[in-house]
């Protein structure tokens, strides 16, 4: 199991950090406690308040979420005078703690750690996904990653699933709401994954593009994946029985068109108005594709 946030050391989180440098991020949660909730930042005066959130918002942008220790330095980076930085040094430094040369603020690294987590993590659900890691192992391996960095290879494999994702999120939109004059744009759509021969017919694809609307509208969004299943599925029909078969999952209003005896639709309540039972419903499917089949080897 990973560790808790604050049961990291200062040195582990600055280390976690420097691990991590090419974590970039445009931006960190400034908690309203954090401010009124600290005495020390409460006392703090209008100009050493004023360089502390400058230095902040320096440090998260740096690649290690650090600062020089050098005093010069921190001079300009928090925009006041030298002789002025000089009377608030001590009360500003003391918000830092150095490490491997470098000034870290404990708070600002656990939000680093915080967003660095949530990457490592959903790079571990796309391991998971790809089958390269188990699920029981998340904890150990989100602490490894941690430690040493994410290697090339889950980098790479998080970026071409992102762009998958996007890809599919981007063609279903375009696809989703398609009206029967733009047949031709949503066979395209599905150009990769619609059998030939049932493209050819208008009448299923008006039919495969209402049973996609109808699957949007209940709340049910079609993913590609989804959709090639069912249309794997529809190749072994005429476009004349693929079309029934949809509408009679339509009209009945089921979850899918493909029955395995365990994806729900053998629950009276996956049924919505038909309220049908598993009897009747083997026994409506099994006349449809007793007849599909017949017309094909016919």
């Amino acid at each position: 199991m990973s560790k808790k946030n604050f049961e990291y050391t200062n040195e582990q989180l600055a280390q976690i950090a420097r691990v991590h440098n090419n974590f970039e991020s445009p931006a960190f949660q400034l908690y309203v406690n954090d401010i009124l909730g600290s005495n020390r930042v409460l006392m703090m005066g209008p100009e050493c308040f004023a360089a502390y959130i400058k230095l902040l918002v320096r440090e998260w942008n740096e690649e290690d979420c650090g600062l020089p220790t050098d005093v010069g330095r921190l001079v300009r980076l928090s925009n006041i005078p030298q002789e002025d930085f000089a009377k608030i040094e001590d009360e500003l430094l003391s918000m830092f703690f150095e490490y491997k040369g470098r000034y870290y603020n404990r708070r600002l690294l656990k939000e680093r750690l915080k967003q660095i987590k949530k990457r490592i993590q959903a790079i571990i659900a796309i391991q998971i996904r790809y089958g390269k890691i188990n699920k029981k192992d998340t904890g150990s391996y989100t602490e490894k990653l941690l430690t040493y960095g994410i290697p090339k290879e889950f980098q790479r494999d998080a970026s071409e699933n992102e762009n998958e994702t996007v890809n599919e999120i981007n063609d279903f939109k375009r696809a989703k709401g398609f009206e029967k004059e733009d047949a031709v744009e949503l066979r395209g759509y599905y150009g990769k994954i619609i059998p030939h021969h049932l493209a050819e017919s208008e009448e299923f694809i008006t039919a495969w593009k209402n049973w996609v609307v109808f699957n949007s509208e209940r709340g049910t969004d079609m993913l590609p994946s989804v959709a090639k299943e069912q249309l794997e599925y529809l190749e072994q029909f005429t476009a004349e029985n693929a079309i029934r078969i949809i509408k009679i999952a339509h009209g009945n209003q089921w979850k899918g068109i493909i029955y395995n005896g365990n994806n729900g639709q053998t629950d009276k309540k996956s049924h919505g108005r038909a309220g049908i039972t598993e009897e009747e419903f083997i026994s409506s499917v099994t006349g449809v594709l007793d007849k599909a089949r017949a017309a094909n080897n016919g």
